[in-house]
């Protein structure tokens, strides 16, 4: 099976039961998709802020809705509407994880776990060195061998307090590796953990909720991408989805105008052509 039109949603945000469009502004996806109808997503320019102008903003989710096909070389832009109003805008963060093991192991292995989308869980051994960028490379190895992750891995810290920075190289919200430390060795007690350091955007992110429809929202930044220039997003795999911000610029002076409006495209490849 491949990916196709029907696999692909669109709702609003504000939580799982907003159904109103000038709620739409960050927070949890909402069950209410968004359809063509007028003022699905935006109200009407009052008279006094066509006067003064205005620039507010809606946030919603676009989400693969399959549990088995994979969206890639996904990408977004405005197919029609009021050009230079419109602009599109997500947040790209790579997401960061951090292991930490202390009591200074001497020996054996760690086995870290990890369920990719639409997938059974899986795990790796990572194989103990007293060479910290020989171990850090094993845990490097590691991951990349599961299953839709990639990343770098940084060995920092001390022989009795080793910690391993973990750089996944896209851009989603990972959930934390499982980590399992019974096989290494060590002269006394061991422990770990593992820490999220920086989550990842825009997949899978859930963004903060605005407190009016005229505050930016904080890290985004905005676009008016076109089909030659699209917003790229990548891969989106089963059950995954994103926010997607929209800004809207009304100039002072606007002139009143019904019905106007834009279109949102979304560009999907349904077979990996990397």
């Amino acid at each position: 099976m491949v990916a196709t039109a029907s696999d692909l949603s669109l709702v609003l945000t504000g939580g799982g039961s907003n159904s109103d469009p000038n709620s739409s502004l960050g927070g949890n996806p909402s069950s209410t998709p968004i359809t063509g109808v007028l003022n699905n997503l935006f109200d009407n320019i009052s008279d006094s802020e066509a006067i003064s102008g205005k620039t507010d903003y809606r946030c919603i989710y676009l989400f693969n809705d399959s549990t088995s096909n994979t969206f890639y070389d996904t990408k977004l832009y405005i197919g029609s509407g009021a050009t230079g109003q419109i602009q599109l805008g997500i947040t790209s963060v790579k997401d960061v994880q951090k292991i930490t093991i202390v009591g200074g192991a001497t020996g054996g292995s760690f086995e870290i776990a990890y369920t990719p989308p639409g997938l059974s869980e899986e795990t790796q051994t990572v194989n103990y060195n007293a060479n910290a960028a020989t171990w850090a490379s094993n845990l490097e190895t590691a991951i990349n061998a599961i299953s839709t992750l990639s990343a770098d891995v940084v060995a920092g810290g001390t022989p009795s307090d080793r910690t391993f920075t973990i750089t996944f190289t896209d851009y989603r919200d990972h959930d934390l590796l499982g980590l399992d430390i019974s096989s290494l060795s060590a002269p006394g007690s061991l422990s770990g953990s593992i820490s999220k350091v920086t989550v990842g955007a825009p997949i899978n992110l859930i963004p903060d909720t605005l407190d009016a429809d005229t505050t930016p929202p904080t890290g985004v930044t905005f676009t008016s991408p076109t089909i030659g220039s699209p917003l790229e997003i990548g891969t989106i795999y089963p059950e995954e989805g994103l926010p997607i911000w929209i800004k809207r610029t009304t100039t002072a002076g606007a002139t009143a105008t019904l019905g106007i409006g834009f279109t949102l495209k979304v560009s999907i490849s349904p077979v990996d052509t990397s």
